[in-house]
């Protein structure tokens, strides 16, 4: 996805498109199968583990994310369509 494309999604959801934001969502839709917040932490090298789940926290409550638990009690997160 483009990050024009992810601006303009997060800006449709009302967020304000920081670069944290642009890189998990970037992250998040290049992705084929739902990631846990370890999986995200491995692929971003750059952010720290509070930065995502923050990040991942504001994305669930304006439905940019959904997230369901793995039956090991992981939480996995993936794009809303």
């Amino acid at each position: 996805m483009k990050t024009q494309d992810v601006i303009n999604k997060l800006e449709s959801k009302g967020i304000k498109p920081t670069a944290n934001r642009i890189l998990v969502l970037k992250t998040l839709e290049g992705e084929a199968n739902p990631q846990s917040l370890k999986d995200l932490e491995r692929k971003m090298v750059s952010m720290d583990k509070s930065s995502i789940f923050r990040t991942l926290t504001l994305f669930l409550e304006h439905d940019v994310v959904h997230s369901f638990e793995d039956g090991r009690g992981v939480l996995n997160y993936e794009v809303c369509e």
